[in-house]
């Protein structure tokens, strides 16, 4: 049914409400694309030289690629209290399928909202620190193409190696 000002129950997008769309949307966008023009500016900024004499802006080292890396090494959770009761077996499978989950939630969430970073180093120790169990070199393009379907198979097409021996995690040499 349509009515003079288009649909029934269609938002009309008076000039008021295109402004504010309009705004919501530039803020939005700017969020998303902030991060690495501002690394770029600060990279831009500490390659600058002091002006010779008359030369405006004299820039000898310019930036043509600029690739960021970041390093982490974190430590994995602990499982929930009250799966403390069940046997050893059964925790250490819940163990590692959650270890696996979260580190492929937490690199995809770091490409995402770190736009500006290309690779990400990471390793994940065991929740008292004294073991590597999942080490490598993520990089944005492998993390782009991986769609297998479980967490283990994700990570290790994207650059993460573990060992996984009878449903359990076994500490990294």
């Amino acid at each position: 049914m349509w009515s003079s000002f288009g649909r029934v129950g269609q938002t009309v997008l008076t000039t008021d409400n295109r402004i504010r769309f309009l705004g919501a949307f530039r803020q939005r966008l700017s969020a998303i694309l902030a991060p690495l023009p501002r690394i770029e500016r600060q990279v831009a900024r500490a390659l600058r030289l002091r002006s010779r004499g008359g030369v405006h802006k004299d820039t000898a080292l310019r930036i043509q690629t600029l690739s960021a890396r970041l390093q982490i090494v974190c430590c994995a959770r602990k499982l929930h209290p009250w799966d403390e009761d069940l046997p050893e077996e059964k925790r250490n499978e819940l163990f590692a399928q959650q270890c696996l989950e979260d580190v492929d939630q937490g690199v995809t969430r770091l490409f995402q909202q770190l736009p500006a970073v290309d690779e990400v180093d990471l390793t994940v120790v065991t929740p008292d620190g004294t073991a590597k169990i999942i080490t490598g070199v993520v990089h944005r393009e492998d993390f782009l193409h991986a769609n297998q379907s479980s967490a283990g198979m994700r990570l290790m097409s994207k650059g993460l190696r573990y060992r996984f021996r009878g449903y359990r995690l076994e500490p990294l040499p």
